[in-house]
């Protein structure tokens, strides 16, 4: 369980050790922790953390910054009527086998196309299986920028 796990890299706590922030501002605690969230209306650069939702009124080009530490994991989820193109800025991205890498730029192509990513480096991003929508009818992953 995460509290057992991360419990001792609490700074600020509410309740002594049952839920806090780390030192770098994530929130530590039990199952049910909220991730950080953004909303996205036009191209721009995307948090390395936590939840973004496209919502852009045209076609957009975005990036997606490397991971800072091991086990961040990165939702992101098309809610625009446009494809939008997602590209990382160095690290590679893999398959859920982690065996080879998939690319260096993604696309989400339909609406509710999703995609939920975790770093396992810090150059390198893994597409969990679960993603919703993760056929090449609404995700593809290429290898040119």
């Amino acid at each position: 369980m995460a509290l057992e796990k991360w419990g001792g890299a609490i700074l600020h706590s509410l309740y002594g050790r049952k839920f806090g922030v780390d030192d770098a501002g994530f929130p530590v605690g039990g199952p049910g922790t909220r991730h950080p969230y953004e909303a996205i209306t036009s191209a721009s650069t995307l948090a390395n953390s936590g939840i973004s939702v496209l919502t852009c009124t045209a076609a957009s080009s975005h990036t997606l910054t490397d991971p800072d530490r091991i086990g961040l994991e990165k939702t992101i989820v098309n809610n625009s009527t446009y494809a939008q193109t997602i590209t990382r800025v160095a690290a590679e991205i893999y398959g859920s086998t982690g065996t080879s890498p998939l690319g260096v730029k993604m696309s989400l192509l339909l609406p509710g196309s999703c995609v939920t990513l975790v770093s396992v480096s810090t150059s390198r991003w893994i597409k969990k299986d679960d993603s919703f929508g993760a056929s090449t009818a609404f995700l593809t992953v290429s290898t040119s920028s």
